[in-house]
């Protein structure tokens, strides 16, 4: 009996130094996770006219809105002709506060090209992809969005617009 009790015991050790081993050798998956590189252009990104580039991540990750009258200040060229332009990438949504306080949402996978000021007479943007806007009246002067085929104008009101490049072809 002795020997079987010894049999038995090394048994056990036997498989625990296996179950010890093999949990040693395994990888972490949170190690696995932390090691995959961030791909270029995969985060929410203001673009401005002058070419700069600006990371907004952490806006779109706490559901900001920003404030473009404030980040525009920084571009160089603050002629209306030239487009800033701001990318939201799959998987993030984005908000920003247009120069006349019209608030535009971003679905994912979306793009919005605004001005750094809008001309006296007409407020134009176009978006490709998903948003939702709230326009802000300012007397007569029409907000016209230029989506794929579509042309909408309005002068004060909420609405929501799509035009994927998928979609862009049901349009015609």
């Amino acid at each position: 009996t002795t020997i079987s009790v010894a049999t038995s015991a090394a048994m056990v050790l036997l498989c625990f130094g296996i179950f010890k081993y093999t949990g040693v050798v395994q990888p972490e998956p949170e190690l696995l996770v932390a090691s995959v590189p961030v791909v270029k252009d995969s985060v929410p990104t203001l673009i401005f006219a002058s070419g700069e580039k600006m990371d907004m991540t952490e806006y779109a990750v706490n559901k900001k809105v920003i404030d473009v009258v404030h980040v525009t200040a920084r571009a160089t060229d603050e002629a209306s002709s030239v487009l800033n332009v701001y990318k939201v990438p799959r998987m993030f949504t984005g908000g920003l506060a247009l120069p006349d306080s019209t608030i535009v949402y971003l679905n994912s996978d979306s793009e919005l090209s605004f001005p750094s000021r809008f001309s006296d007479s007409v407020r134009a943007v176009s978006v490709r992809g998903e948003a939702y806007f709230e326009v802000q009246r300012e007397g007569d002067r029409p907000f016209i969005v230029h989506s794929g085929e579509q042309k909408v104008t309005v002068l004060g009101t909420s609405f929501g617009i799509s035009c994927y490049a998928s979609e862009a072809n049901d349009y015609t």
